[in-house]
């Protein structure tokens, strides 16, 4: 029974290390695709057709959100239009990181990193 009870210890402090190193390796995901979608949005900035549609958005998302407001929709339009605004405002709050923005996010990668591979020695 002793061996039974090593191995059920030995398998959820096993279960424990994996759940942590799927943690930290999401939240490194997570940074590089906040990088890439801050590098697009600095390339995006510098086209005048990027000005307009972001003016042109913010009129969309007034008609869309009265929509809401005064019309009695079906559940599809209403999640239709509820997608729309959400998207709307996703376009809208798009930017470039400040430079102390990106510093962080590579000091927090680094740390991540290491993280990461710690967990996977431990795996070994």
């Amino acid at each position: 029974m002793s061996d039974d009870r090593d191995f059920k210890m030995r398998d959820s402090a096993f279960d424990e290390i994996r759940n942590r190193l799927n943690k930290a390796e999401a939240k490194l995901m997570d940074i590089a695709l906040t990088r890439q979608m801050a590098e697009a949005a600095a390339q995006l900035a510098i086209m005048p057709a990027w000005k307009t549609l972001i003016q042109n958005a913010g009129d969309l998302l007034d008609r869309k959100v009265q929509k809401l407001k005064s019309e009695d929709l079906s559940p599809y339009w209403l999640g239709h239009c509820q997608g729309y605004v959400r998207a709307i405002e996703a376009i809208r709050t798009l930017r470039q990181l400040t430079a102390e923005e990106l510093e962080k996010m590579e000091d927090d990668a680094s740390i991540l990193a290491e993280r990461i591979a710690e967990l996977r020695n431990l795996l070994l």
